[in-house]
């Protein structure tokens, strides 16, 4: 699908849908197939980036490394995008073919992503590389723990912002920075919560160490989508609400119906 209508800033008080928060259980009851071969398709996206880091970060290889995991972080954006594509259409409770449209997506949209998600798969590991530094013995600053922290949760309220409007909409590079950071900003509450959602299972996880452990083929099996997944469910319907996608996406199945419009012809 492409719109660029409804890009005029909308600032409401509406709470979150607690139809979309019920979904989150639905998804996961319903869809947890869907949400396993997600999860698959995330992994193997990640793979090299995510082994290059850890390498650096045990010491088992040198800085080179870190340029590995950069050119490996190349398809990582591109992959983010399409399963958050997947993920919002089964919120939507619409069918999904999740290789087909996943690839389909990854497709459309890698180029445009491959910054984002290199980006990001950087500034995720320069995070753990401090605190694992700092609790290990570090001596660092309050200020720069406080800011380092502050950068982590604007970080994370941006991010799926770019993702979501890179696979819905036309737009380049610099306008999805742009009105992500503005949504992210006017709707700050719920991109919080969003941020929140996204960590909590990893915190929950590290809290409760060593017998969290049990979980862990819990994690492997469907650790990446759930966590997208439990972001998407505050963030999606801001984006939604902002471009009406929804809306023209149900206006496009209606003149399909009435054999107005070819099929497929959802979403392009």
């Amino acid at each position: 699908m492409s719109t660029t209508s409804g890009r005029r800033w909308v600032v409401t008080s509406s709470s979150v849908s607690e139809r979309n928060t019920r979904r989150l259980v639905d998804v996961v009851v319903r869809d947890f197939g869907k949400l396993v071969s997600l999860n698959l398709l995330l992994g193997a996206a990640i793979l090299l980036p995510v082994a290059a880091y850890t390498s650096v970060l045990l010491g088992v290889v040198g800085g080179w490394a870190v340029v590995a995991a950069l050119v490996g972080s190349v398809p990582v954006g591109g992959a983010v995008g399409a399963a958050m594509f997947c993920l919002t259409q089964l919120i939507q409770r619409q069918e999904v073919a999740v290789y087909d449209d996943f690839r389909r997506k990854f497709t459309e949209n890698w180029r445009l992503l491959a910054v984002p998600g290199a980006v990001l798969g950087a500034f995720v590991f320069g995070q753990v590389h401090f605190w694992t530094m700092l609790f290990s013995g570090m001596e660092a600053g309050i200020w720069l723990v406080v800011a380092l922290q502050l950068s982590l949760c604007v970080v994370l309220m941006i991010a799926p912002y770019v993702f979501l409007q890179a696979v819905y909409l036309d737009a380049g590079l610099t306008t999805l920075l742009r009105d992500a950071v503005v949504l992210a900003s006017t709707r700050a509450g719920r991109s919080a919560v969003g941020m929140v959602g996204a960590v909590l299972l990893s915190a929950l996880l590290l809290a409760f160490l060593p017998l969290s452990l049990i979980l862990a083929p819990v994690v492997v099996v469907v650790g990446l989508s759930l966590t997208l997944l439990a972001n998407l469910v505050f963030t999606w319907p801001v984006v939604d609400e902002q471009f009406h996608i929804s809306n023209e996406l149900a206006a496009r199945r209606t003149k399909a119906a009435q054999g107005i419009l070819p099929a497929p012809f959802l979403p392009e």
